[in-house]
């Protein structure tokens, strides 16, 4: 895929063919994490890394909330779980070298 920004440069947009490989800045970036971080640190943050609160139907009250809402509600919150879960996958990846089989 191909970006054409307004000034007419293009860039290619390759996410597909970084998998395994880190983007530019990155390198520096992680081999710095892994200078302050000892190893057993950086796992032990990811072990218990997320951000998403898991979906709790409880809270909405279903004289407000239309039922297909609430629905809507659960998959997205489903869909930010496993984008959290990528993240950290590939930051475990990046950072230890492991990778969860």
């Amino acid at each position: 895929m191909t970006h054409e920004p307004a000034s007419g440069n293009t860039r290619s947009i390759t996410p597909r063919n970084t998998v395994g490989r880190l983007p530019s800045p990155l390198p520096a970036f992680v081999a710095e994490i892994k200078k302050i971080f000892e190893p057993w640190q950086i796992s032990e943050y990811l072990a218990k890394a997320g951000w998403t609160e898991p979906f709790d139907a409880s809270v909405y009250d279903e004289d407000d909330y239309d039922p297909e809402e609430i629905e809507m509600e659960r998959k997205d919150n489903i869909r930010r779980v496993a984008k959290e879960m990528m993240v950290i996958e590939r930051a475990r990846e990046w950072l230890l070298g492991e990778s969860e089989q």
